[in-house]
């Protein structure tokens, strides 16, 4: 699902509010370029990978002590540059010269394999615990995250009120969050 169309400033906004919906769109807005842009700096592919989660669970954990910012983007990758030198120096490849980062060169990636192959792996993951929901469930999740469609428009084309297709979706969710724990084994 492509998250391209949603204003990022938005996005922000929501997320620091408390939309948990929010904080998947921003990862899925940002998680390419600021890999492309650890890439530029280290050819380690699992530190910049270790390096985006540890932005996105500093996100999360420190969400009360998020402020609103004009710049989204710029303000991910000015945390992410923090986070990736760093961890850079901690695994002692920093070798006294750095680059100076600017966040206006990012540029996007040309081909990311391993990306792709996780992106599949994480597809198949949410097509298997869309399983464990009812057919009801299933189809207004479909609803919401394949066909985009508001709360609004869900409710009118199902016939159901507003707050049930908002509890449907929070239970649905949860309901695959426990299936996506259960079945990771590693």
């Amino acid at each position: 699902m492509e998250q391209q169309h949603h204003n990022p400033d938005s996005l922000w906004n929501k997320y620091i509010s408390g939309d948990d919906d929010a904080y998947a769109d921003l990862y899925h807005t940002y998680v390419q370029v600021l890999f492309a842009y650890a890439l530029r700096y280290t050819s380690d592919r699992e530190l910049a990978k270790d390096c985006l989660q540890e932005l996105f669970v500093k996100l999360f954990r420190h969400r009360s002590r998020l402020k609103p910012t004009d710049n989204v983007k710029s303000y991910l990758l000015v945390i992410f540059k923090n986070i990736l030198l760093n961890a850079i120096k901690k695994e002692e490849i920093y070798q006294g010269h750095i680059h100076r980062m600017q966040p206006d060169e990012v540029c996007p990636p040309a081909d990311l394999p391993e990306i792709h192959e996780e992106m599949h792996h994480t597809a198949r993951l949410v097509d298997q615990s869309l399983e464990c929901l009812s057919r009801r469930e299933r189809e207004i999740m479909k609803m919401r995250y394949q066909e985009e469609k508001s709360l609004q428009e869900i409710a009118t084309l199902t016939g159901i009120h507003y707050q049930s297709v908002q509890n449907i979706i929070q239970r649905g969710l949860k309901k695959m969050r426990r299936h996506l724990c259960i079945g990771d084994t590693g």
